[in-house]
């Protein structure tokens, strides 16, 4: 009698196991629509790739900016004919990063 109960009760657990296993239930993992999933490389998609570029775009073409405003400022207080060494790295930041600005630009 005890025996016959366990067998019962073993065999409702698998039957129960077994029709859980069956039903069909929303993935927790699956990611939503609007989530970006990253590459198997690890790297991000296309999309995000192209927000960053853009940001960063937009940083250098501020520091740009200020580089040009500093670099004015420089030549306007400056009497002479010649510039000082601060205002010639100056010029030389602002050919480096105009270059990068551009070759960004070409990419998108």
């Amino acid at each position: 009698m005890v025996l016959r109960t366990l067998l019962l009760v073993l065999v409702g657990l698998m039957m129960t196991a077994m029709t859980a296993a069956q039903i069909p239930r929303p993935h927790q993992s699956s990611p939503r629509p609007d989530e970006q999933m990253p590459l198997p490389t690890g790297q991000l998609s296309q999309e995000e790739t192209r927000k960053a570029n853009y940001e960063k775009s937009l940083r250098d073409v501020r520091e740009l900016t200020r580089l040009a405003e500093d670099l004015k400022t420089d030549l306007e207080k400056n009497d002479g004919f010649t510039l000082s060494l601060t205002s010639v790295k100056k010029a030389e930041q602002i050919e480096k990063l105009a270059k990068q600005i551009r070759s960004t630009v070409k990419r998108f």
